[in-house]
């Protein structure tokens, strides 16, 4: 039982510690707020995901950054459950950057524009995505559908 106080002094002043540590500051990158996923789905006209399905294949798909004078930079993106792919690091600044789209079934641009949020939490959002080249619709969840004929 002696020993029991003590502890508890200990586990309380330990808490205490951690609590007094918290500032604005810690609230602000618990609050950090990313942009949204920019989530790509491919289907022929009925419907039918063309991912899913063979037509589409990953190891064919090409996504690059322009980073300017001609140079390109790969763009990491992540295959679904739902067989779609997340797009990755789009977003994560502020301005525009321009981006190109590869596979042997379809070619398009995109541009996206982004910005810092402001107020008590940070974070980016995506203003604008900007399509070149395709004419995707915008379905539920913000996922980009393009229906490839």
């Amino acid at each position: 039982m002696k020993y029991r106080i003590p502890f508890l002094f200990l586990i309380l002043f330990g808490f205490s510690l951690i609590a007094a540590g918290c500032s604005s500051d810690d609230d602000y990158n618990l609050c950090f707020t990313p942009p949204a996923a920019v989530v790509f789905e491919f289907t022929d006209s009925d419907g039918n995901n063309l991912i899913e399905n063979g037509e589409l294949k990953i190891s064919d798909i090409k996504i690059k950054e322009m980073i300017g004078n001609d140079q390109t930079q790969n763009v990491g993106f992540i295959l679904r459950e739902d067989n779609r792919i997340t797009v990755g690091g789009i977003g994560w600044y502020n301005g525009t950057k321009d981006y190109t789209f590869e596979s042997p079934l379809i070619e398009f641009g995109f541009q996206v524009k982004s910005s810092s949020i402001s107020g008590s939490c940070g974070g980016y959002r995506i203003d604008n995505i900007e399509f070149l080249g395709a004419s995707p619709i915008l379905g539920d969840y913000d996922i980009y559908k393009f229906v490839i004929e």
